[in-house]
Formats: structure tokens, C-alpha cells, sequence
């Protein structure tokens, strides 16, 4: 469970965060809707530890002093190196958290993902939409407990897209928490237990339950997102 209490971050004398407060149940996915520059990439990175926010305080399942160890954060243009294979950067990945992975658990992994026939080819040489589905794939190789995802479907053809919501369907299951933003209003109403609608900073409307569909997402959105 992740719990926001009154949360603002201030750029110099421009607030990206405005005092939101709100608690994000586990096995819940919420997602975030809101213009570019709306804080929508604020609130996830102070969740995930990326930035010290100006006010107010975080906690997860009821600790301010989490482990970050315990979050999977996928941002929204995500860096890889460049000169190592998709095989290679999951091994790495698993040694930056001093363990190993054998060859056939990272080319399961790989299959899962539909990357295994890339798995000897450069990161560098992949589509936006392959990084795509890479780097989701390293966000929770450490079985996280939260997830934060920012964008993660920019660059999914319809087919990966389908894959990501039968992802995120069965993390849910396992009880993780899940925090995506997304401008694709579709798929928020078809994968998401709550909408949070986020505007200068400010929480200006929520979203849930039977109400939570496209069309009613996207008249909120104009009525709510300035």
C-alpha cells in the first residue's frame, strides 16, 4: 500500500506537486491522466525515491523509511547500454542486484516477452517498441511490491499492447501495487481500478468503479484537465 499525505514539490517558484494526498491499495492499479507537465512524472519519481520532494511524505505499507529495493520503476524514456545484448543487459541487471540468473531462466524470460529472437542482438538495434517491452521486463525482475510505471506503452503495436494488460492482470493478482500514467485513455478505462486526473500539480478529479469507462474518461478529462 503506498500512502501520498499532502505531497508538493516545488521547481525554484513553480510547483510541480500541490499538496495531493491519496492511498494506493495493494493488488490495485491506479493510473494518472493529465497534460505533459501536468506532475504526473513528479509523482512517480518521488514514490520511487528519484527525487526529494518539498513537502508532505510518502510511506509504504505504513513506513516513511521504505526500502526502495521493494519498487519497480520504468520511466518514461529509458536508458539502456547501448553495446550490450538484450541477454546480456538481463544478466547485468540481475548482478547489480549481486545475483545471477542461469541461461535458461533469462531466455524463458526472454520468450515470455516475445524477445527471444533478439536476445544476441545490441539494445541499440532494437525498436522504440522492443526497448519498450525490455525495459518493462526489467522493472520487475526483482518481484516488486510496487510498480511505477510512466508511459509504458509508448511505442506497442496492438498485439504487445494486449500482452502488457495480460501483465499487468496477473501482477495485480499477486497483490502488487501498480501506478501507470498513460495518454491513452482506452486503455486506462479497459486496465485500471481508479483514474486519478492530475492538473498543475493538483489531483482535480478521481475516477473509479462502474463510472470508469472511455467515454467518461474522456469528458472528465476536458472538464478536469484545464
Amino acid at each position: 500500500m503506498i500512502e501520498v499525505i499532502k505531497l508538493s514539490k516545488k521547481y525554484h517558484d513553480q510547483y510541480a506537486l500541490q499538496n495531493v494526498s491519496v492511498t494506493m491499495n495493494s493488488g490495485e492499479i491506479v493510473g494518472l491522466v493529465g497534460k505533459n507537465g501536468a506532475g504526473k512524472t513528479t509523482f512517480l519519481e518521488s514514490i520511487a525515491g528519484l527525487i526529494k520532494p518539498t513537502d508532505g511524505e510518502i510511506k509504504i505499507n505504513g513506513k516513511k523509511d521504505y526500502n526502495y529495493h521493494v519498487i519497480g520503476y520504468l520511466e518514461d524514456n529509458p536508458y539502456f547500454y547501448d553495446y550490450l545484448t538484450v541477454k546480456e543487459i538481463i544478466h547485468y541487471y540481475y548482478l547489480m542486484q549481486n545475483k545471477k540468473i542461469k541461461s535458461e531462466k533469462s531466455d524463458q524470460l526472454l520468450l515470455d516477452y516475445g524477445l527471444l529472437e533478439k536476445r544476441d542482438v545490441m539494445v541499440k538495434e532494437l525498436s522504440r517498441g522492443m526497448k519498450q517491452k525490455l525495459a518493462f521486463l526489467l522493472a520487475i525482475v526483482h518481484n516488486p511490491k510496487i510498480l511505477l510505471l510512466d508511459e509504458p506503452f509508448t511505442g506497442l503495436d496492438p498485439v504487445n499492447l494486449k500482452m502488457m494488460k495480460n501483465k499487468l492482470s496477473q501482477l495485480k493478482k499477486k497483490g502488487i501495487t501498480i501506478v501507470l500514467s498513460t495518454h491513452i485513455l482506452s486503455f486506462a478505462s479497459n486496465i485500471c481500478d481508479r483514474v486519478l486526473f492530475l492538473d498543475k500539480g493538483k489531483i482535480t478529479y478521481i475516477l473509479e468503479g462502474s463510472r470508469l469507462t472511455e467515454k467518461a474518461l474522456e469528458e472528465k478529462f476536458n472538464e478536469y484537465v484545464v
